[in-house]
């Protein structure tokens, strides 16, 4: 079995830490959009073609966070507690925290674009073992929505919450009473605030069709239209998922006028 090496970060960061990092930002050949942007860690394997989509685990979970794969050749690990460590990258490789190149494939599995990035310990340095491989998967989750969809953009109202998207009735309710969350509202700039009962507010971010509640585990929603109105459903990321690996149940939402 693979050992998932730990190492103490503060001392990771008072070392003499990626002496190679310290080149010019020259613009990388051979690096393409599919590689550059923010990956998030969803596994951790011996071998590459142990991964299937089934291990899959939400980034909190895993020591190593994500990936941030910049232009210039500038990239950064992410832990948990958003503890970061520079590095620099090319199309073959990114700078390990034990300052050895790590190498990377991007890979599909069932569809889906993985990219497995070698996990550089001290197995590997002093032992002389193979590394293991994080997997990551492109986030899904920006600051800056560029693909903001006018028809989601604007005030949503909580109507139901049901375990699937066809057991939802526009007629009848499946609850006695509302859940805690009450309303959704979608600004053009990504933004996103959920809002409780009380108005308790959380503010968050959105792109495309998912939504960032817990950020390591974002949920998707999708437009429905039944009897000529158009309704939201969207994923409700509890314990139940993240812990118990349950499939989400789903918020039903009506647009405000």
């Amino acid at each position: 079995m693979c050992r998932h090496t730990f190492f103490s970060l503060t001392a990771l960061l008072a070392a003499p830490f990626l002496s190679a990092m310290e080149n010019a930002d020259k613009p990388l050949s051979g690096t393409t959009a599919e590689i550059r942007g923010e990956w998030m860690c969803t596994a951790y394997v011996e071998h590459m073609d142990d991964f299937t989509r089934d291990q899959e685990m939400p980034a909190y979970a895993l020591f190593l966070k994500g990936i941030v794969l910049k232009d210039k050749g500038d990239a950064a690990w992410v832990f948990n507690d958003n503890c970061k460590l520079t590095a620099r990258w090319d199309p073959e490789k990114i700078t390990s925290i034990l300052s050895r190149p790590a190498l990377y494939r991007l890979k599909q599995v069932d569809g889906q674009s993985y990219l497995f990035v070698e996990w550089i310990s001290n197995d590997v340095t002093t032992l002389q073992k193979a590394p293991c491989y994080y997997v990551l998967k492109k986030s899904t989750i920006s600051t800056n929505a560029t693909n903001a969809k006018p028809d989601v953009i604007g005030k949503w109202r909580v109507v139901d919450f049901v375990e699937k998207t066809e057991h939802f009735d526009p007629k009848q309710r499946s609850l006695n009473s509302l859940p805690p969350l009450r309303k959704l509202y979608f600004q053009a700039d990504g933004t996103a605030w959920w809002i409780y009962q009380d108005n308790v507010k959380a503010k968050k971010n959105w792109s495309g069709d998912t939504i960032d509640y817990e950020p390591s585990f974002p949920a998707h929603f999708t437009l429905i239209r039944i009897n000529d109105k158009d309704y939201l459903f969207v994923q409700w990321i509890s314990g139940d998922v993240t812990i118990r690996g349950m499939k989400p149940w789903y918020y039903v939402l009506v647009k405000q006028e």
